[in-house]
């Protein structure tokens, strides 16, 4: 298994202090600032801001496989959206960065893993972020042109058919076939899929470098089935791929891949801890343990 990134640091709370507050007032102690700061300000003026450091987040460290487990609005995504930025990763689709985005960045820092020689190991230049509206605009892309080729199509058609009675009567009938012919190959082409078959596509047209990958909430329009296959999927690629992943979920079947860390950010502080001490993992076990007799006599 390779790793190229080996750690990542975000701005202390002091230092996050330091930066909103130009001038100190010396009778206040540094609790006493934050709890100020956070009282008479929002959070969302200063983002990224006070997203992180309310748990006391000051640096991740990653293996071939690491974990950001979290509900909607944690802080996982903007976690992963400040990593990609960071290291300028490729990414397709925009995002909401905020006036203080470049500000918070430059109080950032990352590890890079080191050879045996000591020399740091370059982040390959395929590595990217991935999340969910690149998907969402494939799709959208992938209807549009096949709705582009079909209207073009009508309209040789009905172009053709109102010549038919033409001296070039046979001509004509040919051309017709052959835009028949040239639709189908078209489509063929580029064929519609489900939201959950073009994720999957997408994702394993995606990852085929030995390269760093950042996942944002691969789950999203995947059925159990198809997350277990992505999860696989993801472990062999590290495995025996040198190929390394950071991804923000709230799915068991990604917090389950072997030999994952996992951060947990579901409580006061983020936590490493197993994928079976998940609250959304234990949701599941207790679900389908008081459904044990069903499962059983459905055999």
């Amino acid at each position: 298994m390779e790793l190229y990134l080996g750690g990542f640091g975000f701005p202390s709370e002091k230092a996050e202090i330091d930066f909103l507050f130009s001038e100190h007032t010396p009778s206040m102690t540094l609790k006493e600032e934050w709890d100020f700061w956070r009282v008479h300000t929002h959070k969302e003026s200063f983002y990224p801001f006070n997203v992180l450091s309310r748990y006391r987040l000051n640096s991740l460290d990653f293996e071939p496989v690491t974990i950001l487990f979290g509900d909607n609005g944690c802080g996982k995504t903007t976690a992963l959206n400040i990593i990609a930025d960071k290291l300028k990763l490729s990414r397709k689709t925009l995002f909401n960065k905020g006036r203080f985005w470049d500000d918070y960045l430059e109080h950032c820092y990352f590890i890079a893993k080191e050879d045996e020689d000591e020399r740091p190991i370059m982040i390959p230049t395929g590595s990217k972020i991935i999340v969910s509206d690149d998907i969402f605009k494939e799709t959208l892309s992938r209807r549009e042109y096949n709705t582009a080729r079909l209207d073009k199509n009508k309209a040789l058609e009905k172009e053709i058919d109102s010549q038919m009675t033409s001296p070039n009567y046979l001509e004509r009938l040919s051309q017709k076939e052959a835009a028949n012919m040239m639709t189908q190959r078209f489509l063929k082409e580029r064929p519609e899929h489900s939201n959950g078959e073009s994720a999957m596509e997408y994702f394993m047209n995606e990852m085929q470098d030995e390269a760093l990958y950042i996942l944002d909430e691969p789950e999203n329009s995947l059925s159990p089935e198809n997350q277990k296959l992505l999860a696989d999927f993801i472990f062999n690629s590290a495995r025996f791929f040198n190929s390394q992943f950071i991804i923000a979920t709230h799915s068991p079947f990604f917090a389950s891949i072997p030999t994952a860390k996992i951060y947990s950010f579901q409580g006061l502080d983020v936590v490493n801890c197993k994928w079976t001490e998940l609250p959304a993992a234990r949701a599941y076990f207790e679900l389908f343990e008081a459904n044990r007799s069903a499962f059983i006599d459905d055999k």
